[in-house]
């Protein structure tokens, strides 16, 4: 099971610029949603939105068999730029769910959307921002532009960026670039292979998809 979007608040800084891009848990797509409840430390917290509910059950089982789910809320909300009820497309393994009717077979629900501008505290500070969920990355984005300003400087930002998925949404990886720039971030994507991150115009898009690695300098 993995987590198809978390955002980290505000807790020790435990990680610093150069290690970020190393942690294949963290920047990863497939990784499980353990080591980013480890990495905020005893103060830290993560609070991950979960839009399949039968996924749910299993993430919070697997964080209180590990003795995280201290450190982590599982929100079974789907993020997008506003507020409402949205179809939601069931995938067979689940981890390509999405709220976006795919090519293939899948089984439609509707699911509870919301922005994370209107559902977070707005006193809290958010530190990092993980986003997978085919497709949906501009829109949530979009949903959280208060927040990601009030985060300040050092912000980081992990998103999964994939050409088809996001013009499925009507979206494009040329809007997500420019929607992550206009909050100050530096955009760069992470090449898993040599662990480190390298300039887009040097993207490798073998895979068809690539992870992006974005920080607001401190």
């Amino acid at each position: 099971v993995r987590i198809l979007g978390y955002v980290e608040v505000a807790g020790p800084r435990e990680r610093t610029e150069d290690a970020l891009p190393r942690r294949q848990h963290v920047a990863g797509a497939d990784a499980p949603p353990l080591d980013p409840q480890r990495g905020v430390g005893p103060q830290g917290r993560v609070i991950a939105f979960e839009a399949n509910p039968r996924a749910v059950p299993l993430i919070e089982r697997n964080l209180a068999a590990n003795g995280l789910d201290g450190r982590a809320t599982v929100v079974p909300l789907a993020l997008a730029d506003v507020p409402g009820r949205h179809a939601f497309f069931l995938s067979g393994g689940g981890d390509t769910s999405s709220l976006y009717e795919p090519e293939g077979a899948s089984e439609r629900i509707e699911v509870v959307v919301t922005a994370l501008d209107a559902w977070l505290d707005p006193t809290v500070r958010v530190d990092v921002v993980k986003l997978d969920i085919e497709g949906g990355e501009v829109a949530a984005l979009r949903g959280m532009r208060e927040t990601l300003v009030r985060a300040g400087p050092g912000l980081v930002v992990f998103a999964e960026c994939n050409p088809d998925l996001l013009r499925r949404s009507g979206s494009s990886d040329g809007e997500l670039v420019e929607v992550l720039r206009e909050q100050g971030l530096d955009v760069r994507w992470i090449d898993e292979e040599r662990g480190s991150t390298r300039p887009l115009d040097e993207v490798d898009w073998s895979h068809g998809y690539v992870n992006l690695y974005c920080r607001r300098e401190a």
